[in-house]
């Protein structure tokens, strides 16, 4: 394995790490009064399946609101940028994943089961908003990847000629 490989691999571990106790220990320790609110009561609430719902609430925050306008726009901008060192990562570190059918099959079962386990250990909620803007931001890591790829392939074909 070769110095870079070795820095990207330690990079992407860091990540990861980070990215976990992102996703679920910031909430921990918290009290549930499970007798007044019931589990089941608070994953059915924490369940959005209608697209583009919470995108657009957070949005009207921006326009509207002073107070939310941060919130909103530091909520919007963590979900997008959250993955894209994921969308670069994998294919970076992993050839089986440069393609982007195998590779975004396998992120899309990442993501789902990133929001169920949010949702079932009260952690997040499941949102297909969250989903979408995931997605986006990975998709840009993958972008990022790609023209990374252009520039090193053309950077090795200028060598030897």
């Amino acid at each position: 394995m070769t110095r870079f490989r070795k820095f990207l691999f330690w990079c992407f571990a860091a990540y990861c790490a980070a990215l976990f106790a992102i996703l679920f220990l910031r909430g921990l320790g918290g009290h549930y009064d499970f007798d007044r609110y019931p589990y089941w009561d608070r994953i059915l609430d924490k369940i959005n399946l209608i697209p583009f719902a919470t995108i657009r609430e957070q949005m009207n925050y921006i326009t509207s609101s002073v107070y939310n306008r941060r919130v909103a726009i530091r909520n919007l901008a963590a979900n997008l940028m959250l993955f894209v060192p994921m969308g670069f990562f994998l294919p970076m570190l992993f050839s089986k994943l440069r393609k982007f059918g195998s590779c975004i099959g396998l992120w899309l079962g990442m993501i789902l089961s990133i929001e169920v386990i949010q949702l079932l250990t009260l952690q997040g909620s499941f949102d297909v908003d969250d989903v979408i803007l995931n997605t986006l931001g990975f998709f840009a890591g993958y972008c990022v990847f790609l023209i990374l790829k252009l520039f090193v392939r053309e950077e090795k074909s200028y060598v030897h000629r």
